[in-house]
């Protein structure tokens, strides 16, 4: 019998994707031009004319004049205008270098009730000078209770702003997914293409299937992990050689890990059955995507400390080198 089952509503962030090719075309959505740009990138930055492709300003040196692009400015409400705590998008001014690392971020205008109220403005401007210096190439979240990631992680965790969880971690998704935009149009990132919208399942197909059935077809993704093969991920680092209990027993089961897609007919009325699906459905009136999550072995997806309604520090979801907060 699979132990620690666990149903984790998410928002539909996998749509942002969707948004930057629907949403980030609209005209005149930005408020700042060349020399507003400029004024704020002095010598030796020099400030090109905003490109066609993409709503952005390249950057180039007057230090390295025929070395092209050395990196580019933009707004974010032109290429990931994702609406705010009380439904309005934030507008931030990005630049990123031609490596994919952060140069600066500022905030042009906010609405959230927290910053205008309440704590004010200042918080939200230090938080997003935490991005300077970071790349693109890392998973860059904010931190939740559960505190920083362990040196040696590809995650890079930001301090966040108590009170104000919702909000930043609305500024972070805002960040990623315009500065991704332009890095895939401009740095050589992985470009979305066609598949960039989120797909919709079939709400008529459906067939009786047991939980073998599933996993043999599929439907539900299994992954399992011996101590030995755990051990392995920690060749060559400092933290090889510390797992007493894997080295003891090398073939024993460190995780067995099941995931599935609950919104599809086929994969969630299997699991659930008839009754909890049609509640599950009631409970994701506005389609938000469902995940099940089922899990047992040495590695629990949570601990005593786990506070419901929070993101376990072992789960993420990401889709396109994009990280998503639950």
């Amino acid at each position: 019998m699979v132990a620690g089952i666990t149903v984790f509503y998410v928002r539909q962030l996998l749509a942002v994707v969707g948004l930057l090719l629907g949403l980030a075309t609209v005209a005149g959505a930005g408020e700042l031009d060349r020399s507003d740009i400029q004024h704020r990138f002095k010598s030796p930055w020099v400030v090109g004319e905003r490109l066609r492709d993409v709503p952005a300003w390249p950057l180039t040196s007057e230090l390295s004049p025929d070395a092209g692009p050395v990196g580019y400015v933009f707004e974010s409400i032109d290429l990931a205008p994702i609406p705010g705590f009380e439904g309005t998008p934030l507008n931030l001014l990005i630049a990123i270098d031609a490596t994919g690392k952060f140069i600066d971020v500022e905030v042009l205008r906010q609405h959230e009730p927290v910053f205008l109220g309440g704590l004010g403005p200042g918080p939200l401007a230090e938080f997003v000078q935490q991005y300077k210096d970071k790349s693109l190439l890392r998973e860059i979240v904010v931190a939740s209770t559960y505190g920083r990631a362990q040196p040696g992680d590809r995650r890079i965790v930001l301090d966040g702003v108590a009170k104000a969880t919702a909000s930043v971690r609305i500024v972070n998704q805002t960040v990623l997914a315009s500065a991704l935009a332009v890095a895939r149009k401009r740095l050589g990132f992985a470009d979305p293409g066609e598949a960039a919208l989120p797909a919709v399942p079939k709400a008529d197909s459906y067939e009786p299937l047991a939980f073998e059935q599933l996993v043999q077809r599929g439907y539900v993704r299994r992954l399992i992990l011996t101590n030995a093969q755990a051990e392995a991920l920690f060749a060559g680092g400092d933290a090889a050689g510390l797992d007493e209990k894997a080295l003891r027993d090398p073939q024993g089961l460190f995780v067995d890990l099941y995931v599935a897609y609950l919104n599809a007919p086929i994969i969630g009325r299997n699991l659930l059955g008839e009754r909890d699906w049609q509640r599950l459905r009631g409970d994701l009136g506005d389609d938000r995507p469902a995940f099940w999550v089922a899990m047992r072995g040495r590695y629990p997806l949570y601990d005593d400390s786990f506070v419901p309604g929070t993101q376990p520090p072992r789960l993420g979801v990401q889709q396109r080198d994009l990280p998503f907060e639950l």
